[in-house]
């Protein structure tokens, strides 16, 4: 039986290749529209995509309203659902169906866009637009009014006032992002380009959705964009809160099958990680059993790191296996007893710049800085390790070419390249101490009880167990003890036991369970079968904690995460 489903399946993959190429950027027309739904029964077996077949899985997934959802219901809601490019429109109908089988009556508003906001094509051929219309059509119909679709950009919108200074803004940092280049050279044509392109996709973005909530804010009680932070999102996300209108994100953050909310803000803003930290002991995260398994569970996440797992993270970065700090020191030069300062950066040109430059103006400045002064102020042996996802990314701008350009001799420093095979915890175990912009390894050091200077207001800062500067002049006078000796920084035992608590919360508590990462997921586990089942359960909280506005959710915060209860908390530490 195997054999066959195997056989089976591969079978339909080479089928699906052939319309995939075939729509990969234009999109079926009213004819080819109609030929694809004669084969409805074989196109079901296919995964979901937005290019072609979108149409045929919209009859389906509205079944999932046939069934009654689970009691209690919550409040209900009008939830307006931000939705643009290419992969969110499946996952977006989807969570919309969800959310309404929740009870709640969702307005999908979309840009009909189909491609990607950075690879190559991010022109949409003409056809995305008929064809979102045709696909998403017979949503109302088919939903009882509990769904509908709107097409931002139908409508005379143009002449909507919308904010030149923020779309200049956002531009610069999405290009930064397409071009993998943290450092724009306004001299070359690709990146005036670059920048042009996304002024223009930001002012359809601002003005479709001004234009829209200018009509429709006053019936609206909730938006839900995904992500937020940047491309159409960020530009939707400032319409509605010029509006007045409660705004939640939502986005993949570290594990699979797990979403990171943020009610009030774009994910980046974290805002509910420091809502949840602020109250953490109303919440009861003082008792000791809690406090012991909570930082056990941490301590074990950093272990399978340590170690190369990707059991359940989305992406891979950590791929050196641990070989201890006595080996790890040899490897990279170091005498076992000589002093070391390990500096880690983040990949250069995705280091979420808006919410991060209170210290510095850039990752760049804050590198060149850090290096120059503990080239002049530090005794110990400066280790420069790259984010190992420079490698992945494959930009050209890189942590090395960052600081030689600069004019910066290396000669004095340990420089590990993103695509080395050097496990970063045995370097954090090797450290006297730790420098960082705004990794996520800055955190965990803390956790393992090293200093930790940051140059940036990451998420994790201010919270207690990290060196937090004022301002660029006071991080360069930190930097020199640092350097020098830093034991005064030295986290106490309460210190390192906040660091891993936090660790928890973020990796754990905050993570929320949902049943879909990419369409395949749908296909495996269609809506209306996932409803139908017991495991629904795992995933009612998330629906039910992403359709409050910031007010009701602090509000039920005990119902979710108090520490001595059977609720969320209690699943997120098993």
């Amino acid at each position: 039986m195997g054999l066959m489903r195997r056989i089976r399946n591969a079978i339909l993959h080479r089928l699906q290749r052939i319309p995939d190429r075939i729509y990969a950027h234009r999109h079926p027309g009213p004819v080819a529209r109609r030929v694809i739904l004669l084969f409805a029964p074989l196109v079901l077996r296919f995964q979901p995509n937005d290019k072609w077949n979108l149409h045929v899985f919209v009859f389906k997934w509205m079944k999932t309203l046939q069934i009654g959802s689970r009691t209690p219901l919550p409040k209900s809601k009008h939830i307006f659902l931000f939705s643009a490019y290419r992969g969110r429109f499946c996952m977006d109908v989807v969570l919309a169906t969800l959310l309404a089988w929740r009870g709640h009556r969702v307005t999908i508003g979309y840009l009909p866009m189909l491609q990607s906001p950075i690879k190559e094509p991010r022109i949409d051929h003409p056809s995305a637009k008929g064809y979102l219309a045709a696909a998403l059509l017979r949503v109302g119909e088919l939903s009882r009014g509990r769904i509908r679709c709107v097409d931002l950009t139908d409508g005379p919108c143009e002449s909507t006032i919308i904010d030149e200074a923020y779309i200049e803004q956002r531009a610069r940092y999405d290009t930064i992002m397409a071009m993998c280049r943290e450092n724009l050279d306004l001299e070359d044509p690709e990146c005036v380009a670059n920048l042009e392109h996304y002024r223009e996709f930001g002012r359809l973005a601002a003005k479709a959705a001004r234009f829209y909530f200018d009509r429709e804010a006053r019936t609206i009680d909730l938006c839900i964009i995904p992500n937020g932070s940047t491309f159409s999102g960020t530009h939707v996300l400032k319409a509605a809160k010029a509006y007045g209108l409660p705004v939640n994100c939502f986005d993949k953050f570290s594990f699979r099958n797990i979403r990171l909310l943020n009610h009030g803000g774009h994910i980046r803003n974290f805002d509910d990680i420091a809502a949840v930290w602020s109250a953490r002991g109303e919440l009861g995260m003082d008792d000791e059993d809690f406090l012991e398994r909570a930082t056990d569970k941490a301590l074990q996440a950093v272990n399978k790191r340590r170690s190369g797992s990707i059991d359940a993270w989305v992406t891979r970065p950590q791929q050196a296996r641990s070989q201890g700090v006595a080996a790890v020191r040899q490897e990279i030069g170091v005498g076992p007893d000589e002093p070391l300062i390990l500096v880690c950066t983040n990949v250069p040109f995705d280091a979420g710049y808006d919410a991060l430059l209170t210290v510095f103006p850039s990752m760049r400045a804050w590198l060149v800085d850090t290096i120059r002064h503990l080239l002049k102020h530090s005794n110990k042996r400066i280790v420069l390790r790259a984010h190992p996802d420079e490698a992945r990314w494959g930009g050209d701008e890189t942590t090395e070419r960052l600081v030689r350009d600069a004019g910066i001799d290396l000669s004095d420093v340990v420089l590990i390249p993103a695509e080395q095979s050097v496990n970063t915890y045995d370097l954090i175990g090797a450290a006297d101490c730790g420098v960082v912009f705004s990794t996520t390894v800055g955190l965990e050091m803390a956790m393992l009880g090293k200093p930790v200077l940051v140059g940036s207001s990451v998420y994790y800062a201010g919270k207690g167990f990290t060196v937090d500067p004022r301002d660029a002049d006071d991080y360069l006078a930190l930097l020199a003890r640092f350097g020098g000796d830093c034991t005064d920084f030295i986290p106490t035992a309460h210190r390192v036991q906040d660091a891993k608590l936090f660790h928890f919360l973020l990796h754990y508590a905050m993570q929320w369970p949902f049943p879909y990462d990419k369409p395949s997921g749908i296909e495996r586990t269609p809506p209306d079968r996932l409803v139908a089942r017991d495991c629904i359960e795992n995933f009612i909280p998330t629906l039910d904690a992403l359709s409050q506005t910031k007010e009701e959710w602090r509000e039920a915060l005990p119902l979710y995460l108090n520490a001595s209860a059977d609720n969320h908390m209690s699943r997120a530490l098993q």
